[in-house]
Protein backbone atom coordinates (compact mmCIF):
# COMPACT_ATOMS: atom_id res chain seq x y z
CA UNK A 1 0.00 0.00 0.00
CA UNK A 2 1.10 3.34 -0.55
CA UNK A 3 0.58 5.21 2.11
CA UNK A 4 2.78 8.66 2.77
CA UNK A 5 5.15 7.91 5.33
CA UNK A 6 6.09 5.00 2.28
CA UNK A 7 6.31 7.75 -0.21
CA UNK A 8 8.31 9.76 2.21
CA UNK A 9 10.62 7.19 2.98
CA UNK A 10 11.62 6.28 -0.44
CA UNK A 11 12.09 10.41 -0.68
CA UNK A 12 14.57 10.23 2.06
CA UNK A 13 16.26 7.51 0.81
CA UNK A 14 17.26 8.47 -2.68
CA UNK A 15 17.79 12.12 -1.44
CA UNK A 16 20.27 10.31 1.19
CA UNK A 17 21.74 8.23 -1.67
CA UNK A 18 22.24 11.44 -4.24
CA UNK A 19 24.63 12.86 -1.48
CA UNK A 20 27.04 9.52 -2.08
CA UNK A 21 26.35 9.35 -5.59
CA UNK A 22 27.46 12.90 -5.97
CA UNK A 23 30.72 12.63 -3.83
CA UNK A 24 31.15 9.69 -6.39
CA UNK A 25 30.06 12.11 -9.50
CA UNK A 26 32.66 14.68 -8.47
CA UNK A 27 35.13 12.58 -7.34
CA UNK A 28 35.37 10.56 -10.72
CA UNK A 29 35.09 14.10 -13.03
CA UNK A 30 38.17 15.65 -10.45
CA UNK A 31 40.00 12.59 -11.37
CA UNK A 32 39.68 12.98 -15.38
CA UNK A 33 42.38 15.79 -14.99
CA UNK A 34 43.61 15.14 -11.45
CA UNK A 35 46.90 16.98 -12.10
CA UNK A 36 45.30 20.46 -13.16
CA UNK A 37 43.13 20.59 -10.14
CA UNK A 38 43.97 23.31 -6.91
CA UNK A 39 42.38 20.86 -4.51
CA UNK A 40 42.81 16.69 -4.13
CA UNK A 41 39.49 15.43 -6.01
CA UNK A 42 38.41 13.75 -2.43
CA UNK A 43 38.23 17.87 -1.13
CA UNK A 44 36.14 18.70 -4.20
CA UNK A 45 33.92 15.63 -4.20
CA UNK A 46 33.39 16.32 -0.08
CA UNK A 47 32.35 19.88 -0.59
CA UNK A 48 30.15 19.02 -3.27
CA UNK A 49 28.42 16.50 -1.33
CA UNK A 50 28.13 18.78 1.52
CA UNK A 51 26.58 21.28 -0.52
CA UNK A 52 23.67 19.18 -2.36
CA UNK A 53 23.28 17.82 1.99
CA UNK A 54 22.70 21.27 3.11
CA UNK A 55 20.71 22.68 -0.53
CA UNK A 56 17.40 23.68 0.06
CA UNK A 57 15.76 22.18 -3.02
CA UNK A 58 17.36 19.16 -1.85
CA UNK A 59 16.13 18.84 0.89
CA UNK A 60 12.98 19.72 0.12
CA UNK A 61 12.43 17.22 -2.55
CA UNK A 62 13.83 14.30 -0.40
CA UNK A 63 10.74 15.18 2.19
CA UNK A 64 7.77 15.71 -0.16
CA UNK A 65 7.90 12.55 -1.81
CA UNK A 66 8.26 14.12 -5.29
CA UNK A 67 9.37 11.51 -8.16
CA UNK A 68 11.95 13.90 -9.45
CA UNK A 69 14.19 13.28 -6.07
CA UNK A 70 15.27 10.13 -8.31
CA UNK A 71 16.37 12.45 -11.34
CA UNK A 72 19.89 13.43 -9.72
CA UNK A 73 20.13 10.40 -8.13
CA UNK A 74 20.30 8.52 -11.62
CA UNK A 75 22.17 10.79 -13.41
CA UNK A 76 24.91 11.50 -10.83
CA UNK A 77 25.25 7.84 -10.80
CA UNK A 78 25.27 7.91 -14.62
CA UNK A 79 27.85 10.38 -14.68
CA UNK A 80 29.91 8.82 -12.41
CA UNK A 81 29.63 5.60 -14.41
CA UNK A 82 30.51 7.39 -17.64
CA UNK A 83 33.25 9.66 -16.55
CA UNK A 84 35.33 6.89 -14.90
CA UNK A 85 35.11 4.79 -18.71
CA UNK A 86 36.03 8.21 -20.22
CA UNK A 87 38.94 8.37 -17.43
CA UNK A 88 39.98 5.29 -18.49
CA UNK A 89 40.50 5.96 -21.97
CA UNK A 90 42.96 8.56 -21.05
CA UNK A 91 46.31 7.49 -22.26
CA UNK A 92 44.65 4.85 -23.82
CA UNK A 93 47.21 4.79 -26.53
CA UNK A 94 48.63 1.27 -27.55
CA UNK A 95 51.29 -0.04 -25.06
CA UNK A 96 54.87 -0.61 -26.64
CA UNK A 97 54.01 -4.25 -27.46
CA UNK A 98 51.17 -2.81 -29.39
CA UNK A 99 48.39 -4.39 -28.22
CA UNK A 100 45.57 -1.97 -27.40
CA UNK A 101 44.30 -1.54 -23.88
CA UNK A 102 40.82 -3.21 -22.59
CA UNK A 103 38.09 -0.55 -23.64
CA UNK A 104 35.76 0.24 -20.31
CA UNK A 105 32.63 -1.54 -21.05
CA UNK A 106 31.41 -2.30 -18.28
CA UNK A 107 31.32 1.00 -16.79
CA UNK A 108 30.11 2.39 -20.22
CA UNK A 109 27.31 -0.10 -20.55
CA UNK A 110 26.05 0.53 -16.71
CA UNK A 111 26.32 4.58 -17.42
CA UNK A 112 24.22 4.41 -20.48
CA UNK A 113 21.52 2.34 -18.60
CA UNK A 114 21.47 4.16 -15.57
CA UNK A 115 20.99 7.43 -18.00
CA UNK A 116 18.48 5.71 -19.50
CA UNK A 117 16.36 4.86 -16.65
CA UNK A 118 16.77 8.79 -15.79
CA UNK A 119 14.36 9.55 -18.68
CA UNK A 120 11.39 7.45 -16.95
CA UNK A 121 11.98 9.77 -13.32
CA UNK A 122 11.04 13.35 -14.12
CA UNK A 123 10.34 15.43 -17.47
CA UNK A 124 13.48 17.73 -17.36
CA UNK A 125 15.21 13.43 -17.47
CA UNK A 126 14.76 13.86 -20.87
CA UNK A 127 17.79 15.75 -21.80
CA UNK A 128 19.79 14.03 -20.42
CA UNK A 129 20.30 12.40 -23.30
CA UNK A 130 21.12 15.61 -25.28
CA UNK A 131 23.64 16.80 -22.32
CA UNK A 132 25.72 13.38 -22.56
CA UNK A 133 25.74 13.95 -26.47
CA UNK A 134 27.52 17.14 -25.72
CA UNK A 135 29.51 15.99 -23.29
CA UNK A 136 30.53 13.84 -25.53
CA UNK A 137 31.31 16.13 -28.58
CA UNK A 138 33.16 18.15 -26.11
CA UNK A 139 35.78 15.24 -25.18
CA UNK A 140 36.09 14.43 -28.40
CA UNK A 141 37.19 18.12 -29.37
CA UNK A 142 39.43 18.16 -26.65
CA UNK A 143 40.92 14.78 -26.48
CA UNK A 144 44.67 15.54 -27.90
CA UNK A 145 45.01 17.79 -24.97
CA UNK A 146 44.09 14.90 -22.30
CA UNK A 147 45.96 12.10 -24.40
CA UNK A 148 42.82 10.16 -25.57
CA UNK A 149 43.16 7.88 -28.57
CA UNK A 150 39.94 9.40 -30.74
CA UNK A 151 38.79 6.18 -32.27
CA UNK A 152 37.79 4.53 -28.81
CA UNK A 153 35.39 7.11 -27.92
CA UNK A 154 33.04 6.42 -30.40
CA UNK A 155 32.79 2.92 -29.65
CA UNK A 156 32.71 3.81 -26.03
CA UNK A 157 30.09 6.45 -26.20
CA UNK A 158 27.94 4.36 -28.62
CA UNK A 159 27.90 1.53 -25.79
CA UNK A 160 26.73 4.36 -23.69
CA UNK A 161 24.39 5.54 -25.75
CA UNK A 162 22.88 1.41 -26.73
CA UNK A 163 22.66 0.47 -22.96
CA UNK A 164 20.32 4.27 -22.59
CA UNK A 165 18.64 3.38 -25.68
CA UNK A 166 17.64 -0.73 -24.99
CA UNK A 167 16.53 0.91 -21.18
CA UNK A 168 14.50 3.69 -22.56
CA UNK A 169 12.76 1.89 -25.80
CA UNK A 170 9.50 0.99 -23.98
CA UNK A 171 9.27 4.67 -23.22
CA UNK A 172 10.05 5.83 -26.61
CA UNK A 173 7.93 3.13 -28.08
CA UNK A 174 5.24 4.13 -26.08
CA UNK A 175 5.44 8.07 -27.51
Amino acid sequence: EASPYAIRLTAALCGAATVLTTWWMVRELFEFAAEEQPFSPPTGALWAALFVALSYWHLSLSRLGFRAITLPLLLTLAFALIWRAWRRLRGSRRSDSGKAPSLPWASALAGGLALGASLYTYTAGRMALVLFVLMAAALWLAAEPYAFERRALPRVCGLTLGGALLIAAPLLLYF
